[in-house]
């Protein structure tokens, strides 16, 4: 029988307690609050609109020690919920594979369906925004800086901290998006699939 879910005891500091983060298909629920009472905060599904994620060097002095992991929902109601957890020493190896897995289960629960309601819109009105990006029947659009590229030329690069987003044909036309910046995974997914779609 398949297991559904996941509960995580994340360090919430160097000399914190743990704090446990649930994942689940249809919620999250997050440890907020110390105390033997252990307070959660439910997040269902359904009012998840977006999810960024990142990692944070932590440096004393000129030294790397550790890492920090940080996750960000935003739901309907504009509300940010924050996620941290840290990595110090010899065990920031260990966390950092905890936090691949909690990135995974957040596409597999949420971050999957939240593309296929950008798709589903975008098929129906033909336009859709996400970021700083417009997407078209006929391209990609950045209308800040006048930047449009037909869909046949969009290329995309991953980087360390960022993606690039440029015309195949003549590079030097590009616009990049931060990692971690809100809708910038979710822009990235819904790009892919528009164009395997038209292909």
């Amino acid at each position: 029988m398949e297991t559904v879910g996941a509960e995580f005891k994340l360090p919430a500091g160097l000399f914190k307690q743990k704090k446990v983060l649930r994942l689940l298909p249809d919620c999250l629920e997050y440890e907020n609050k110390y105390s033997k009472l252990h307070f959660f905060t439910k997040v269902p599904k359904e009012a998840i609109i977006d999810i960024r994620y990142g990692t944070d060097w932590i440096i004393w002095y000129r030294f790397y020690v550790g890492c920090a992991y940080w996750i960000e929902l935003k739901t309907q109601d504009d509300k940010i919920h924050k996620i941290r957890f840290y990595g110090y020493f010899g065990e920031t190896e260990r966390y950092r594979k905890i936090y691949v897995s909690i990135i995974e289960l957040l596409w597999d629960y949420f971050l999957d369906d939240i593309v296929e309601r950008h798709l589903h819109h975008f098929s129906t009105t033909k336009e859709i925004e996400l970021g700083r990006f417009l997407l078209t029947e006929a391209g990609l659009a950045s209308p800040e800086n006048n930047l449009f590229i037909n869909w046949t030329d969009v290329e995309v690069k991953e980087y360390e901290t960022y993606y690039m987003l440029f015309n195949r044909q003549q590079p030097h036309i590009n616009r990049a998006t931060r990692q971690g910046d809100w809708e910038t995974e979710v822009l990235v997914s819904v790009i892919e699939a528009i164009q395997q779609k038209l292909a």
